[in-house]
């Protein structure tokens, strides 16, 4: 039987889903937070950076700055994984539907089958060669549950492109990611800083697998040089340079990056009850 993890041991990633996941009005944020925490223990043995937990636990200076701050390592660990998962599941695909809104077709479909009998009222698919007739009543709870999982007042009528290049694609994840990672850091604890801890940032980000080079890990550069000795004996020396700027690094491939992710495709958003057509 898999291990389900507490509220407590999940209380990080409560905090950032009761403000990041909620695509209700206000008084929704209990369900909120339990949808996010049932949708996380069912999805956990899935993340794939949930492999990095040695080299995460192994991070000296990363788990030394956790205890300055006064963070639970485990419950960090687990905001992380969460945060991946979560980023991951807002982009993808991307879905172009009519001038009017997906959430007003499907309510205007409703209505004109209301009117109709349900019976005798058929759906038809066609193309060149074949069609294909099913009664609509057997798809209005299938319509009905649709509508219900589209966020209420979202006029949007389709969901653009983020970019088909790959590295554009990865700034919008890692924005996204590190916007709610500092929203936790900068509000969670009062001992943590509330200027950017870019350094925790980039070793989070790392151990996701949103930044590749070790350096982002290290906090440092590690450069090797062959020295040949008088005799002809080969040696290495590494020079060590501290990681500068990483703050402009981040700052300055997020700037342009206007379109926000797609939190309604996410199922780690609660998504409320709307009002169907009368």
């Amino acid at each position: 039987m898999e291990k389900k993890y507490t509220a407590d041991e999940l209380s990080y990633i409560a905090f950032v889903a009761r403000e990041h996941c909620n695509l209700c009005e206000k008084g929704w944020e209990k369900y909120v937070v339990e949808n996010a925490l049932d949708l996380f223990n069912c999805r956990i043995e899935k993340i794939d950076c949930a492999a990095n937990y040695e080299l995460y636990k192994s991070t000296d200076t990363l788990q030394e700055k956790l205890v300055k701050f006064g963070f639970d390592s485990e419950k960090y660990w687990f905001l992380l994984l969460f945060l991946k998962d979560y980023t991951e599941s807002c982009y993808g695909e991307y879905y172009i539907f009519d001038s009017e809104s997906m959430g007003d077709n499907i309510k205007k479909m409703l209505r004109m089958l209301n009117q109709q009998n349900f019976i005798t009222c058929e759906l038809t698919l066609s193309n060149k060669t074949e069609s294909a007739h099913i009664s609509a009543a057997f798809i209005k709870d299938e319509l009905i549950e649709l509508l219900q999982s589209i966020p209420q007042k979202t006029p949007v009528n389709y969901y653009p492109c983020i970019g088909k290049e790959e590295n554009n694609v990865l700034w919008h994840k890692r924005k996204f990611f590190m916007k709610m990672l500092d929203y936790f850091l900068q509000n969670y604890s009062s001992t943590a800083k509330k200027r950017k801890d870019w350094l925790l940032i980039s070793q989070s980000l790392y151990l996701v697998g949103y930044l590749n080079d070790v350096k982002y890990l290290n906090g440092f550069e590690r450069t090797e040089h062959k020295i040949t000795e008088i005799y002809g004996k080969n040696t290495i020396k590494a020079d060590i340079t501290p990681l500068k700027g990483l703050g402009k690094f981040f700052t300055d491939n997020t700037k342009n990056i206007n379109e926000p992710a797609n939190r309604s495709k996410s199922l780690y958003c609660y998504k409320p009850y709307l009002d169907l057509v009368n």
